[in-house]
């Protein structure tokens, strides 16, 4: 049997919705396939183009693929929209995303603001 003392140490998991997180894993799937068709296309444009203008579209669609990869895996884009949060009372939070997960220390929280998203369709659940 666990103490309380254990138990209040457990970090708090607040999960999505079995919709919710099958949404967000669809998406995730979904952009890193079409990201590999876009470089695709990219790569024809970039070499097999007679001219310019063609290399040059070629060029701006890999560098937009590899400035979205960068901003979603080193840049944390990806735990934007989290699918689940551990809480750790007094220490921290730790978002859960596909593919990422982020720990945010406590002193670092400047402000928590309600979405909207959870407004809309709790609100059911909110008022009664």
């Amino acid at each position: 049997m666990t103490s309380e003392a254990e138990t209040d140490r457990a970090p708090r998991i607040f999960k999505a919705s079995k919709y919710w997180d099958s949404n967000v894993w669809g998406a995730v799937i979904a952009g890193i396939g079409g990201g590999l068709l876009i470089s695709v296309v990219g790569g024809i444009l970039l070499f097999d183009s007679a001219g310019p203008s063609g290399r040059r579209a070629g060029a701006v669609l890999i560098l937009t693929i590899a400035g979205t990869l960068l901003a979603m895996f080193p840049g944390n884009l990806l735990a934007a929209i989290p699918i689940a949060v551990e809480l750790e009372d007094g220490k921290g939070l730790r978002l859960c995303a596909p593919l990422k997960k982020l720990y945010i220390p406590i002193d670092e929280v400047e402000a928590v603001r309600d979405s909207t998203v959870f407004q809309i369709f709790q609100q059911g659940l909110l008022s009664s």
